[in-house]
């Protein structure tokens, strides 16, 4: 369903797109924090996995492909955890943009771009705040919609770790006789 044709003021579309912008700030900072929740919760999980472990009898070695695999399975996805903290809003992806309606980027200043306080004001009295507002939420949703991506990744690696590791047990118990 579209929205019916309506025109805002400009300080109501400054309004709109300073709420989007605040929106897409939120939920970036809730994936940095579901990461680091999720990824520590998964780090005690384990804990619990290897106190099961030790009760199912161990026949022999792990070996070499043993110790590669539980190396997948345990720091994997952890680190795919850690992964949805980065890239941050620095590396976040830039947007093409019409020459003409180019963002002075006066939002979140680049000291690069941006060398004096004077050059910071030129640019403030040629920008377009609603085109300023506009490229920063598009931006900042796309580096949402990685994070986002991240973060399921690593749920399903670390659900897939689970089943793997409650498989195993389930497979020695079966074969060392535990398992009726």
């Amino acid at each position: 369903m579209r929205c019916p044709k309506m025109s805002l003021s400009s300080e109501q579309s400054i309004s709109i797109l300073r709420d989007a912008l605040a929106e897409v700030q939120a939920t970036i900072r809730a994936y940095d924090t579901k990461a680091q929740i999720v990824g520590v919760g998964y780090v005690f999980a384990l804990g619990i996995v290897d106190s099961v472990d030790r009760l199912v009898p161990n026949e022999s070695e792990i070996g070499l492909f043993g110790i590669a695999l539980a190396w997948m399975v345990v720091i994997l996805p952890i680190l795919l955890f850690g992964h949805v903290l980065y890239p941050s809003r620095r590396t976040a992806p830039k947007l093409e943009t019409n020459s003409e309606k180019r963002p002075e980027s006066v939002l979140y200043p680049d000291t690069v771009h941006h060398e004096t306080v004077d050059g910071y004001r030129q640019s403030l009295a040629r920008c377009d705040m609603i085109n300023e507002y506009a490229y920063e939420v598009l931006r900042l949703s796309q580096l949402r919609d990685i994070k986002r991506q991240r973060f399921v990744r690593a749920l399903f690696l670390a659900a897939a770790a689970f089943i793997f590791l409650f498989s195993g047990q389930l497979i020695r118990m079966h074969t060392l006789g535990g398992l009726t």
